[in-house]
């Protein structure tokens, strides 16, 4: 999602008569190509050693007036000062969030010490130390995905005025495609009964195993409840063990599963027929995934867990219960199927906050009122 973000907010700037280029921290010296990415995007090579003589090089070929660059609160301190050196007005975003160190603990349970390491660290570095540093070399405006980090950058020292939550977009009416029509076999197994829908790739940090461990309690209270299970293909992760928990659960044949990469038309087909999304993350890299935001154009409501903004945000429209909760995520479930009044409300808070959200035009404005709102331009309109 945040490589998403980036390639909207340069895409459409340049729509909007602005000079954008897209530059990637990366493994080697490249071209990016690829679906989605801005035409002209390079990589260059990450490495300490080299990387400002690889910047300097870049920026002779393309002069600009403003340079956005990612951080995260463990950014180390050479890359910032490298940085900071090039004597270009520097706007900072944040892709991830803010965690807490019970939660990163407990994710460490799950997806292993060596994965959760990133989290910790993120966890345990002084945020307003941090900060300041950022202050004094030459950041001038911090964008963030949530008001829950805006503010906690607020409350750890930085000016209340210089940073500013921008959600991730959403699609507009015009780009939204057609849903498929679902498979006869899901129809035929389906028989009219209501389901929520996961979605993502078959891993622990998704919250996978939670779920299913809320739907084996859902499924003993609710006779009629049904889980479908589409799992991304891209990579096979815990393929396996999944598959050997899903087969030896009580309520195994009230569990859907793909276990292939479906077209976005037909995934969104699941979404539309669903009674609502559960995505119960352990954490997540980056806060409001998009597969929240795109299950919320149905007016479904949404399930999650609270980790970070992304909890706390969609708890004004749907659910979201504490990290780890099996019980709390059951009883959710629970609610929504048999209070119909709740369901109601819940969908209907679930639409306007969708209608409300910004889409990925509205969005890439935001981004460019804070970068022009804090930058002098050199050599003209800001680039």
């Amino acid at each position: 999602m945040p490589w998403r973000t980036v390639c909207e907010v340069v895409s459409r700037s340049r729509d909007k008569g602005h000079e954008a280029r897209l530059l990637s921290l990366g493994c080697q010296g490249a071209a990016l190509e690829g679906r989605g990415i801005p035409a002209g995007s390079v990589s260059i090579p990450k490495e300490r050693e080299g990387l400002e003589q690889e910047m300097k090089a870049v920026l002779e070929a393309w002069p600009c007036d403003v340079i956005v660059w990612p951080l995260v609160w463990r950014e180390p301190g050479w890359r910032t000062r490298m940085v900071s050196r090039l004597g270009i007005p520097l706007v900072a975003y944040l892709p991830g969030g803010v965690y807490r160190l019970a939660d990163t603990l407990y994710a460490a349970r799950r997806i292993g010490v060596r994965a959760a390491l990133p989290y910790i660290a993120e966890a345990l570095w002084p945020k307003r130390r941090q900060l300041s540093r950022w202050r004094r070399q030459g950041f001038v405006q911090l964008i963030a995905m949530t008001d829950f980090t805006a503010d906690a950058a607020r409350k750890s020292g930085w000016d209340r005025d210089t940073v500013r939550a921008i959600p991730p977009g959403r699609e507009s009416g015009v780009e939204v495609q057609e849903e498929a029509a679902l498979p006869a076999d899901f129809q035929e197994w389906r028989n009219g009964r209501p389901y929520y829908l996961f979605g993502g790739p078959p891993s622990g940090i998704r919250g996978i195993y939670e779920l299913l461990a809320a739907f084996e309690q859902l499924a003993e209270k609710n006779r009629e409840a049904c889980l479908v299970c589409l799992f991304r293909s891209d990579a096979p992760l815990e393929s396996a063990r999944l598959e050997r928990v899903i087969d030896g659960m009580k309520c195994r044949k009230r569990i859907y599963v793909v276990w292939e990469s479906v077209e976005k038309a037909l995934f969104d087909a699941y979404i539309s027929a669903s009674h609502g999304v559960v995505l119960p993350f352990v954490t997540v890299p980056s806060e409001i995934p998009l597969a929240i935001i795109e299950s919320m154009r149905y007016g479904k409501p949404v399930i999650t867990t609270m980790t970070g903004g992304t909890g706390d945000y969609v708890k004004k429209s749907g659910m979201a219960v504490a990290l780890g909760d099996v019980d709390g995520l059951s009883a959710s479930m629970l609610r929504l199927l048999s209070d119909s009044a709740c369901y109601s409300d819940r969908c209907a808070a679930t639409s306007s906050a969708y209608r409300s959200h910004p889409d990925w035009d509205e969005m890439v404005d935001e981004w460019l009122g804070c970068i022009s709102g804090r930058v002098k331009p050199v050599h003209g309109e800001a680039r």
